[in-house]
């Protein structure tokens, strides 16, 4: 419904919130990309990457729509890999800008993908890559947000890991989440120009290929 069926898509897949970031990436970066669903304009393009097929999708914001992605790709494409591919800011002072992380474990309030349970959830993925300074994630649902509460004992925090982690495991698919930190929620004006995360996010990319590919 909201990925072409008849789409090519490789089993593995890096997955962004963006669509004109997954159209970028997919030009810079992919040997023939080609572009094989546009619905909704979440565009999904299918190259090789030193000869190896891989896809590069478009999740949108949030974990709602991740997990409808997520799920078309798991269940009607029999994708066995998704890492997602993106930006987080930071609570932490010694993580620095641009650092590129790997959740280990992510935590969300959200209890819609276990409503039997109340309060904090933790999720972690039951494979991992082993690319850049693992970090405890927060999941949060709302992007504005002057909540403090557990800001002590998390790195990171963005709006989509949780389900995609928690996807993962519920279908036996390898699920990642790596991330740019693009900037420092404690101070303002620790935060990329759109050069640098343009640049940063290019060399992330670059990252996880020649490790999913190596």
């Amino acid at each position: 419904m909201h990925i072409d069926k008849q789409a090519k898509i490789a089993k593995t897949v890096l997955i962004a919130g963006d669509p004109k970031r997954t159209k970028w990436a997919a030009e810079k970066l992919l040997t023939n990309p080609i572009l094989v669903s546009d619905v909704r304009a979440a565009s999904v393009y299918t190259g090789t990457y030193k000869g190896h097929e891989v896809s590069f999708a478009t999740s949108g914001m949030g974990q709602p729509s991740i997990a409808i992605y997520a799920t078309e790709l798991f269940v009607d494409h029999d994708v066995q890999k998704i890492v997602r591919v993106g930006t987080t800011g930071t609570y932490k002072d010694d993580i620095d800008i641009g650092t590129v992380v790997e959740a280990y474990k992510v935590v969300s309030q959200n209890s819609i993908f276990e409503p039997n349970k109340n309060g904090w959830q933790a999720i972690e993925p039951k494979f991992t890559l082993g690319i850049g300074r693992p970090v405890l994630s927060h999941c949060s649902d709302l992007f504005y947000n002057d909540n403090e509460l557990g800001r002590n004992d998390l790195d990171v925090v963005d709006m989509e890991s949780y389900a995609l982690l928690y996807l993962g495991n519920k279908f036996n698919r390898h699920a990642h989440v790596i991330l740019t930190v693009s900037d420092n929620l404690n101070d303002s004006s620790k935060i990329m120009t759109a050069l640098q995360r343009e640049q940063a996010t290019l060399e992330m990319y670059q990252m996880v290929l020649n490790k999913l590919f190596e």
